[in-house]
């Protein structure tokens, strides 16, 4: 019988992960300043079908993030959309809401993979 997965550990290892993975960039997506580097979803992480997505999370400082980013949400939006050409965040908008079923530990391994591959 396989072991149950705790899914509250599982769901904490993914977001360590996943933050590695995303300040590994080096360099905060806005200023370029390479300290205090945050991982910063694009839409909210609340939504679990993006919350592990590489293209949901940015790198940004710690300033941009906390000051900028959560302080004009509109304004970000406006700054991604012209960065990233304008479709991604639509795009993500429409994963963010889909339905089913989210397999945690096939993301988990996905990954780990990609940290270990850094």
């Amino acid at each position: 019988m396989p072991k149950k997965v705790n899914k509250k550990k599982l769901i904490k290892k993914m977001d360590d992960l996943f933050s590695k993975i995303i300040r590994s960039q080096g360099e905060c997506d806005k200023c370029g300043k390479t300290k205090s580097l945050q991982c910063s979803h694009v839409v909210s992480r609340r939504h679990l079908q993006t919350r592990w997505d590489l293209d949901n999370a940015i790198p940004l400082c710690y300033r941009c993030h906390i000051h900028w980013q959560h302080k004009e949400p509109h304004e970000f939006v406006r700054w991604f959309d012209d960065k990233y050409g304008g479709k991604l965040y639509d795009e993500l908008k429409r994963r963010a809401n889909k339905i089913g079923k989210i397999d945690y530990e096939g993301k988990y391994e996905m990954l780990k993979q990609i940290y270990e591959s850094l």
